[in-house]
């Protein structure tokens, strides 16, 4: 996952205050000339990062580079790197140059397969909340789907904390304002103010993350969070919990979970609606849904 590297990173590479070489050129230029090249460097590191994705990368650093060099043999200080008190001040060197080169830009750097800000990208450490979540009635999610956080209930809140590790999931379902005539449905279903908790501590998420794919793994439970077994599970008339593994694409602070299922009898004798139903069994429709949870 690519994202950019903190100018706390880039001090690392500047290798600063470990040399004392001195500037090519000795001809220095104005202090009006030096601040015009220390605002041009700024600008060509700022689109080297926006080229970070991008084919044009590496020679967006070249161009970074070259203007740090512009610096140097110009007998310039660095320019104010704003918000980071470590940065490199003063004179600038041919050593910081070189190591900008070798890091900013180099196998590591910015144009690197997986360089990012500083985070490894090895975790979803945090708490996301799902913003758009979308129900389709087929197993593909094409046609137009159902926005399932609004509508029926006031408010909808569905969250991952996540650790480095694992998450775990909470789904609050929230009827309010009934008593100020509220026309939300649930006002008449239910008559009254009210908040759900759908979420179980039965079940546990681990996840594994490589580049922009998240897996997430659950297990399998019961809806007692007690029997061990489906067969237990549904003698004791609790409903049983396969498990599933699904996947998510990740873009910055956003991941995007995909999933869908083709109809199916909870009979698993019976392959069609039809038989199912007359079987005296469920038929569970098709559906796909898409949500998209961005970190908080």
């Amino acid at each position: 996952m690519k994202l950019r590297i903190s100018y706390v990173v880039i001090i690392s590479m500047f290798i600063l205050g470990c040399d004392d070489s001195t500037s090519s050129v000795t001809d220095a230029v104005s202090a009006a000339d030096c601040t015009a090249l220390g605002v041009t460097l700024l600008a060509k590191m700022d689109a080297a990062y926006d080229a970070s994705e991008a084919d044009t990368c590496d020679a967006s650093c070249a161009e970074a580079v070259a203007a740090a060099q512009a610096l140097v043999d110009n007998s310039c200080d660095w320019p104010v790197f704003e918000d980071e008190d470590d940065a490199p001040t003063g004179a600038a060197t041919q050593v910081d140059v070189d190591g900008m080169e070798a890091g900013f830009c180099g196998d590591e750097g910015i144009c690197a397969e997986d360089s990012d800000d500083g985070d490894d990208g090895s975790d979803l450490v945090g708490t996301w909340n799902a913003t758009s979540y979308l129900m389709y009635e087929n197993a593909t999610c094409t046609g137009e789907g159902e926005d399932a956080l609004a509508g029926f209930w006031t408010n909808v809140a569905v969250t991952q904390e996540c650790n480095s590790t694992a998450c775990t999931r909470s789904i609050i379902l929230t009827c309010s304002g009934c008593a100020e005539g509220s026309t939300d449905e649930c006002c008449s279903e239910f008559g009254g103010d009210l908040v759900m908790n759908e979420s179980t501590e039965c079940e546990e998420i681990l996840y594994s993350l490589s580049g922009t794919t998240v897996t997430f793994t659950t297990n399998s439970y019961c809806g007692d969070c007690t029997s061990a077994d489906e067969a237990t599970c549904e003698a004791n008339d609790e409903d049983w919990v396969e498990a599933d593994t699904i996947t998510a694409a990740v873009t910055g602070n956003t991941f995007v979970i995909e999933d869908g299922s083709e109809g199916e009898c909870y009979d698993e004798t019976y392959a069609n609606e039809a038989d199912c139903e007359a079987g005296e069994s469920y038929w569970e429709s098709s559906y796909c849904e898409v949500i998209t949870f961005t970190k908080q």
